[in-house]
């Protein structure tokens, strides 16, 4: 589903090197422990120009009745879309909650998997396949992505082991990327998940045959 975002970011982007714009991305992910996203919050940031050129190339007139118009029912009832104008600056914001990433739609989208005690979160909504192998890039392609920065933040679950994050701060990472970076790899990162010990445990059974002694005692 995120996937969809990224055509239109493509827009907002050469639109912005037209009017001598840019273009920033903040997005803030929370995976839980069942490997749902608990919470996704992505605000596209742009100048007023770049917004009202870009809106004149969105079919229903706005960016967030174009992404609605492409959600499924599930994502519908998951996400929220919403376009801000405050003097020259022009914010779109998507927030999504309590999402299972297996029902998004989209060739390439986020994903998440369990293998015991460990969790593993990919997010391929900037990442292109094959980019990475690209040979006849040229500098305008590099200079138009470059107008285009994303800072990116993660809460895991449980400690994170392993990643391709700039920061990483115990069950928080950060990203601090622009869109050809991007483009090249997807976000990752892969945490311990500490199982959550039950009361039927060996030490609560012997507290439960000890207490009936002591009220004897008593």
């Amino acid at each position: 589903m995120m996937k969809k975002v990224v055509p239109l970011v493509i827009l907002v982007v050469a639109l912005s090197l037209v009017a001598a714009g840019c273009v920033s991305v903040e997005e803030h992910v929370k995976v839980s422990s069942d490997g749902k996203i608990a919470l996704l919050k992505m605000a596209i940031n742009m100048s007023r120009d770049v917004y009202s050129l870009a809106l004149s190339n969105t079919s229903e007139g706005s960016f967030c009745a174009d992404f609605r118009e492409n959600l499924t029912d599930y994502e519908k009832e998951h996400f929220t879309c919403e376009e801000k104008v405050s003097g020259e600056t022009a914010t779109i914001v998507i927030t999504g909650k309590d999402i299972d990433p297996s029902k998004l739609t989209g060739d390439t989208k986020m994903k998440v998997e369990k293998q015991g005690d460990y969790i593993e979160f990919w997010d391929y909504t900037w990442y292109e396949e094959g980019k990475k192998e690209e040979k006849n890039e040229t500098d305008w392609d590099k200079e138009i992505a470059s107008l285009f920065t994303i800072d990116y933040y993660l809460e895991m679950p449980g400690e994170i082991v392993d990643s391709n994050a700039q920061v990483v701060n115990g069950n928080k990472a950060e990203w601090h990327w622009n869109l050809y970076v991007a483009s090249k790899r997807p976000i990752y990162a892969k945490a311990k998940v500490e199982e959550k010990k039950g009361l039927c445990g060996p030490a609560f059974l012997v507290g439960l045959a000890i207490v009936p002694l002591l009220l004897r005692r008593r």
